[in-house]
């Protein structure tokens, strides 16, 4: 073993030097105290140390290494720099080697090789020692990097995969070209004459390629000077146009329903506004009568609308989607679920159909109310009828109703009774509980004593004076009819005529009045009653004239029945037959308006 380098020894008179760190050529250096025999090359000099003190040597730690080198990859011609961080007890030396051959400037934690050639390239390390012993750090590469440059032609772009400025020896580069609106990829050159599109490139040395674009006249839309193959716009008014080919002074016809144009097309001469959607469609021709036509390219000018969607009560309304505001051409699902006890009856607003489910499509501004409603009951005991206003078999959430109770033969309104309370005829109720009932009590009048019944038709109440139930026979009352706000008052009927809004009633016997409003069933009299035992009874009406009606019947004043339609003639005089009497000990009839 020849020793290179200098040797650093402790002299200590009377002994004999021992070895503190050596680097040797040819292999690693030897543990201390090696019994390895060494021949010292006098060139290389001796350098002596002076310790004084042995505890020196017990402090002493070896090499450790705290930051590895890291691989490099660089371009031909360019510099390359290794460094190692490394801890232990100073002077720490250091030796690199390429391929396991010592590097004679490599002497420093850092290495740098300037102007990198081909035999620059490889694996290096470095062995880091002194005095208590060594250590070698990893292997590590530094490899040529190469450069591919891109030339594309007018007409397009080139994408590279991975992109980055320099690629390792070997490794693989996906080169992909993507051409423009009018135009077409034709092929690469240069370094490689390929049709390939993406093409796959082994970068092996430096490469040049060129990507090369030809113009196919094929028109395209632009909007802002931006071309596209779909355009999308929200809550703006408009769009301007422009449509182009790469053909020389070509002409280009186009329509704006999608359809492929013709020659009969609208010609293009300048850019054109929008203010709706469309699907532009354009066709080029050369002036060598080339020909090419456009894809489809639609236009959306879309614009969002808030949907406003409520119930007076009585049950919920579902939104799908749930978020708005709605772009429009979104189509909103609606679904009514009503509560127990509750009926959907239907949509108001701009949702027309009955269905409990509905879809709107948010083309605009929309609002929609959901209507529930529920039955109302009646009951009696006694000898009167309850009559309701308006008369409903279903009563919407939040409706006005006068519950009003009718005696007959004798007999007077006494008592309300379940949800009603106290003698006040009639009685209102807002609709805001499910299957409300109602009972009315009624009992015989005393001897001298009348009952009046002031019945309201329509939109509208009646105030008596004085007021009451009952009422001494031969006693005269005021009867006022006040129209609801928007409302008017039509006639009396009953036992009272005329048209006038107050009117006064001698009570010389019980009496039902009815005070008519519009808003409610028509007016309607029975003029006549006439029973033919084999036809059965047979009613004659007066009402509006050409105003059609529905007559139904009840043997309860509780159940209904459909006993059939009628229309008023040009006097407002009409006929019915009841052919359904036989068995019956009473009969009730009611007007409903067609």
């Amino acid at each position: 073993m020849i020793l290179r380098t200098k040797l650093r020894a402790k002299i200590t008179t009377g002994l004999v030097a021992s070895i503190l760190a050596i680097s040797i050529t040819g292999g690693e250096p030897p543990v201390l105290g090696s019994s390895d025999p060494l021949s010292i090359d006098p060139s290389a000099g001796l350098e002596v140390i002076d310790y004084t003190h042995t505890s020196s040597r017990r402090n002493l730690r070896q090499p450790s290494i705290v930051t590895q080198p890291r691989d490099q990859s660089v371009f031909f011609g360019a510099d390359a720099v290794f460094q190692v961080v490394a801890a232990g007890t100073p002077p720490l030396h250091f030796q690199w080697r390429l391929n396991g051959k010592e590097i004679a400037a490599g002497i420093k934690d850092t290495l740098k090789i300037q102007n990198v050639g081909l035999a620059d390239f490889g694996s290096y390390d470095v062995i880091i020692f002194n005095t208590r012993g060594f250590v070698t750090s990893e292997r590590v590469l530094l490899t040529a990097s190469f450069t591919l440059s891109i030339n594309p032609t007018v007409g397009g772009t080139v994408a590279l995969s991975p992109s980055q400025t320099g690629y390792k020896t070997n490794s693989i580069v996906t080169v992909t070209a993507s051409p423009k609106f009018g135009y077409a990829f034709d092929r690469w050159t240069d370094d490689t004459n390929s049709f390939e599109n993406p093409l796959l490139i082994q970068m092996n040395r430096n490469r040049t390629l060129t990507a090369n674009f030809v113009a196919n006249g094929v028109p395209f839309v632009s909007i802002d000077g931006e071309p596209g193959k779909t355009f999308n716009f929200t809550n703006r008014p408009s769009a301007t146009v422009e449509l182009t080919t790469t053909f020389a002074n070509g002409s280009i016809f186009y329509t704006l329903d999608g359809t492929e144009p013709r020659l009969d097309s609208k010609l293009y001469s300048a850019p054109f506004e929008l203010t709706n959607a469309a699907t532009v469609r354009a066709l080029a021709y050369s002036t060598n009568l080339i020909m090419t036509v456009s894809e489809p390219v639609p236009i959306n000018l879309w614009f969002m609308h808030e949907l406003t969607a409520r119930t007076d009560g009585g049950g919920t309304i579902t939104v799908s989607p749930s978020e708005g505001p709605y772009r429009n051409d979104v189509k909103v699902s609606l679904d009514a679920t009503p509560d127990a006890g509750w009926v959907f009856l239907g949509w108001k607003g701009d949702a027309s159909v009955n269905s409990g489910h509905t879809t709107l499509l948010m083309d605009g501004t929309k609002a929609v109310e959901a209507v529930f409603g529920t039955p109302i009951t009646t009951m009696t005991s006694g000898n009167g009828s309850v009559v309701l206003n308006p008369l409903l078999s279903l009563y919407p959430y939040g409706t006005a109703v006068q519950i009003q109770a009718v005696p007959r033969n004798g007999g007077f309104f006494a008592l309300w009774g379940i949800n009603g309370s106290g003698n006040k005829n009639p009685i209102e109720l807002i609709v805001t509980n499910s299957h409300p009932t109602y009972s009315a009590l009624f009992a015989p009048l005393e001897a001298g004593k009348t009952s009046l019944a002031a019945i309201s038709n329509g939109r509208g109440k009646i105030t008596g004076a004085p007021s009451g139930n009952i009422f001494n026979k031969g006693e005269q009352i005021t009867l006022s009819a006040e129209p609801s706000p928007g409302e008017s008052f039509l006639a009396w009927s009953g036992n009272a005529f005329g048209t006038n809004n107050s009117i006064t009633v001698t009570m010389d016997s019980s009496k039902v009045v009815t005070a008519h409003f519009s808003g409610g069933a028509p007016p309607l009299e029975i003029r006549e009653f006439i029973f033919h035992p084999d036809e059965g009874f047979q009613l004659s009406f007066s009402g509006e004239s050409n105003r059609g009606f529905v007559i139904e019947y009840s043997d309860d004043f509780k159940n209904w029945t459909r006993l059939g339609a009628l229309l008023a003639g040009p006097e407002g005089l009409n006929r019915i037959t009841d052919s359904k009497t036989a068995g019956s000990s009473q009969r009730f009839y009611r007007v409903v308006s067609e």
